[in-house]
C-alpha cells in the first residue's frame, strides 16, 4: 500500500517533533501494510518555510535513519502547499516539490474558507490534488 500524504519528517512542520516519534510512525505504517510513504510537509510561507531543498535533505537523512533502524519503509517527497500567490512560481522554479517529481502536487486550501473552484486546462502543466485533510478543517 502507498500513503500519498503523510507528515512524517521529524521537526519540519506540525508532524513528529523528533526522530523517535517519526520512527515509531514508520513502524506503525509498515505494520499497517504501507510500503511507500510520500512525506508531504507543509509549505506555508511565514509559518512553515519549507522548500524543496530542505524537504529533500530531511528525507535523505530520515531515509538513512529508517535503514539504520531496520524499518522497511520506502519514502518519497512532495509537499502540502498552501495556496499562496507564489504557488505557480514555486512549482515552476522547483522551490516547491511535486509528488515524487511528477506533474502532480498537493495543495492545501485556506483553513478559514473554502476556496473557489480551482480550474485547470489541458495547457496547464501542473495537476492539483487537494490535501485530503483539508475538508475537515473547513467544517
Amino acid at each position: 500500500m502507498i500513503d500519498l500524504h503523510c507528515h512524517m519528517l521529524p521537526g519540519i512542520d506540525d508532524g513528529p517533533p523528533d526522530l523517535a516519534t517519526a520512527l515509531e510512525m514508520a513502524r506503525i505504517a509498515v505494520a499497517d501494510g504501507i510500503s511507500l510513504t510520500a512525506c508531504t510537509p507543509h509549505i506555508y510561507p511565514g509559518l512553515y518555510n519549507n522548500e524543496a531543498d530542505r524537504i529533500l535533505a530531511a528525507a535523505a537523512a530520515f531515509r538513512l535513519q529508517l535503514q539504520e533502524a531496520g524499518i522497511p519503509l520506502a519514502i518519497t517527497i512532495g509537499a502540502d502547499i498552501q495556496i499562496v500567490p507564489e504557488l505557480l512560481d514555486g512549482l515552476t522554479s522547483g522551490r516547491f516539490p511535486t509528488m515524487h517529481g511528477s506533474r502532480y502536487f498537493l495543495f492545501e486550501p485556506p483553513h478559514h474558507t473554502v476556496p473557489p473552484a480551482f480550474r485547470t486546462s489541458s495547457s496547464m502543466s501542473w495537476r492539483p490534488a487537494t490535501c485530503p485533510s483539508s475538508p475537515t478543517r473547513n467544517g
